[in-house]
């Protein structure tokens, strides 16, 4: 098949005006053009595709006997330029915000985990201090909680709600969480831990105003039953080990009086911190 039976049949579909002309010009517009060259899918890509637009580019080459290829080359290029610019432009702003989203379901430089889905304040109910509280459980099966944002929770003749929080820094204050001073008062802090690997021999180091206890898949791996103000790494608990996938960790935390307040973080047997592992908030 000639060049004229090919061109003949894609000017007929791309650009009827030039089905005319074919017998009139000693070449073709479409070969004047170059569009015979690019594939349909290139030319939509670019921008070519309103109909209108096809025509126009047709019928300038043909009125004005450009050179070969010019006006063409020169549409393309200017959207070519603005189609890579937009492009560019939103693949920049997705970088920066998976970058984001990334940056803020990750522990901090020094690996305490400041985001949380809380549950507070429950009362102590019959125990008659933070020991004894910390030792009864408010939620039924705390050890195994798997909480989501949102879920509600029958505590006496109150029902609450697991709330998010994002820290600005490695404290959790419930009491700021709550807005007001809580006392006599139970909290629980849950999150979902996702490693790509499994992770061994690693220390968790928590400090707690007053009681704590921490459940890591459903175990018990550390309790303090002293009444005291919180600090960073007051207790070091080893050879923890976060499995690959989801670990969920629940953070108890009783107040007795006045200040009410936990962190915690992961370090290496260095006591470097371990930040490579996501935060998330739902199972």
């Amino acid at each position: 098949m000639d060049h004229a039976d090919v061109c003949f049949s894609h000017c007929s579909e791309l650009f009827p005006v030039t089905a005319n002309l074919h017998n009139s010009q000693p070449e073709c517009p479409c070969r004047a053009l170059r569009l015979i060259d690019f594939p349909r899918d290139f030319l939509r890509v670019v921008g070519v595709t309103n109909l209108e637009q096809r025509r126009t580019i047709a019928g300038l080459g043909a009125s004005f006997q450009l050179p070969q290829g010019e006006l063409l080359e020169t549409y393309v290029e200017d959207a070519m330029r603005s189609t890579l610019l937009a492009t560019v432009g939103i693949v920049v702003l997705l970088v920066a915000a998976v970058r984001a989203e990334d940056t803020s379901n990750k522990p901090d430089e020094e690996g305490f985990i400041r985001n949380w889905l809380v549950l507070a304040p429950l009362p102590f109910g019959e125990a008659q201090n933070g020991a004894e509280a910390l030792g009864k459980e408010q939620v039924a099966g705390e050890a195994k909680l798997q909480p989501k944002e949102g879920e509600k929770v029958k505590s006496g003749d109150k029902e609450l709600t697991w709330k998010p929080v994002k820290l600005d820094s490695h404290l959790l204050d419930f009491n700021a969480f709550l807005g007001n001073q809580t006392e006599d008062s139970v909290a629980y802090a849950v999150c979902y831990l996702v490693t790509d690997d499994e992770m061994k021999d690693l220390t968790m180091k928590t400090g707690s105003d007053d009681q704590a206890k921490v459940y890591l898949n459903g175990k018990e791996i550390f309790k303090s039953e002293e009444a005291r103000p919180a600090d960073k790494d007051q207790d070091s608990t080893p050879n923890v080990t976060l499995k690959k996938g989801v670990n969920i960790l629940v953070f108890k935390v009783v107040n007795e009086k006045v200040d009410w307040a936990g962190c915690l973080r992961f370090t290496d047997k260095d006591g470097k911190a371990i930040t490579n592992f996501k935060v998330n908030l739902k199972p």
